[in-house]
């Protein structure tokens, strides 16, 4: 399944009813056990500029960015983002909570709400798991953007690649995770999300739990 961000003329911007269909798709694709894979693109030459501050502060899940945040964290189909060009503030959260991440080599990635006497509070979290704290210190509070090949060695994405050949690798990662058992995919991606914040001591008994469910599922 693709879903397409499609506001080009305002960089994709992430206004309230753009978070919603987003929400709605990660849903969609959760319901759906035909769907192996869930792609985010975008149109025109910039991923996502950013995202509406009215949005990012909804009270409404429909149309919270935070909610939007989490719901592609705990999703157990994987969500793979087709990053086509700059990726900035709200957009870079976008990149953070996806599963797997192939960007064109020219695509910038960046937090540059400090120069707008703002901060990406709600990417703290994300990025904090992701980048390096001295790397995201730049980040954060100097405006140093990540190209896509630093970001590619950091991690905060699987690979930077020319933009002639952004879809073959985005199928070719595509067909991969779809020749993958879904029932295995979607326990891993349950485990993952449960342990993260959880000490060893913990993580380890809950992992043993969820690996007992899927071999009952598989026997």
């Amino acid at each position: 399944m693709t879903v397409t961000l499609d506001w080009p003329d305002r960089d994709n911007t992430l206004a309230a009813a753009m978070i919603a269909a987003l929400h709605q798709a990660v849903d969609q694709a959760n319901a759906d056990p035909q769907i192996r894979v869930l792609v985010l693109a975008a149109e025109g030459k910039c991923f996502c500029g950013g995202a509406d501050l009215a949005a990012v502060t909804g009270a409404t899940d429909e149309t919270s960015y935070r909610a939007l945040l989490l719901a592609m964290v705990a999703s157990e189909v994987p969500i793979l983002a087709r990053v086509n060009g700059d990726a900035l503030a709200g957009g870079l959260g976008l990149v953070a909570a996806s599963t797997f991440v192939i960007a064109a080599e020219h695509a910038m990635l960046g937090t540059p709400e400090i120069d707008a006497s703002s901060f990406p509070m709600m990417l703290v979290s994300l990025l904090g798991r992701l980048v390096p704290r001295r790397r995201l210190n730049r980040m954060m509070f100097l405006n140093e953007p990540m190209t896509a090949a630093e970001a590619a060695e950091v991690g905060l994405v699987d690979r930077d690649v020319a933009p002639v050949h952004l879809d073959e690798f985005v199928d070719a990662l595509v067909h991969k995770i779809s020749s993958k058992s879904r029932m295995a995919v979607t326990h891993g991606l349950r485990a993952l999300h449960a342990q993260e914040e959880l000490p060893l001591e913990r993580s380890l008994p809950l992992l043993e739990d969820r690996l007992g469910a899927l071999l009952a599922e598989t026997s």
